[in-house]
C-alpha cells in the first residue's frame, strides 16, 4: 500500500514538465554573440525528456538513457549528455541580450515538435498544446532580468527534483 505522499509523487511524476530554456550550441565559457542561443522549451513527460526549438527537436531520450551534470556557477543550467553528444541548458536567459521565447516562437516549436512528443505533452489531444503552450508565453513575460533569474532557479529545482529520482548522474 503507497502512502498519500508517495501517491502524490506519482502523480506529479506523471504530469508533464514544461519550462523554457536556452542551449548554448557552443557550451562556451565566454559569450560574444548572445544571438546565437537557441530558445525553446524543455519538457519532462513521464519517462521522456525533450528539448525543441522552433527549427528542430533538439533533445528526444528516454530518462533511462541521458546523464545530467548541474553546473556548479549557475543554479539554473545544466548538461545533458545523450549518448555522445552533450548540449548545455539555461533556464533562465543566460545574458542580458538572449533570444526572448515569444507566442510566436512558440508556435513555431509546436509545429517541429513529433507527435509523440506533442501526445506525450497533452494526453494525446494535439489541438490542445498549441493553446497550452501560447498560455506558457503570456507567463514568461515577467518583467525584468531578476524575476527571469528567480524563476529560472525554481525551474531547475523542479527539474532537479523529477531528474535525480531518474537519471544516471556521472
Amino acid at each position: 500500500m503507497t502512502s498519500v505522499r508517495e501517491r502524490d509523487q506519482l502523480t506529479a511524476d506523471a504530469e508533464p514538465l514544461i519550462v523554457p530554456a536556452w542551449w548554448d550550441p557552443k557550451a562556451r565559457r565566454v559569450v560574444l554573440d548572445p544571438t546565437t542561443f537557441k530558445v525553446g522549451l524543455f519538457m519532462i513527460t513521464g519517462d521522456a525528456v525533450a528539448y525543441v526549438v522552433e527549427d528542430q527537436e533538439i533533445i528526444a531520450a528516454e530518462l533511462r538513457d541521458i546523464c545530467v551534470t548541474w553546473r556548479r556557477y549557475r543554479k539554473d543550467a545544466l548538461d545533458i549528455t545523450v549518448g555522445d553528444r552533450s548540449f548545455r541548458l539555461y533556464l533562465s536567459p543566460p545574458v542580458k541580450d538572449a533570444p526572448a521565447l515569444t507566442t510566436d516562437r512558440i508556435d513555431k516549436i509546436t509545429g517541429v515538435m513529433s507527435p509523440a512528443a506533442l501526445g506525450g505533452l497533452v494526453g494525446g489531444a494535439i489541438g490542445t498544446a498549441s493553446l497550452g503552450l501560447s498560455t506558457l508565453a503570456d507567463v514568461l513575460k515577467a518583467p525584468g532580468v531578476f524575476a527571469a533569474s528567480r524563476q529560472g532557479r525554481r525551474n531547475g529545482e523542479l527539474i532537479r527534483q523529477r531528474l535525480d529520482r531518474s537519471v544516471r548522474l556521472p
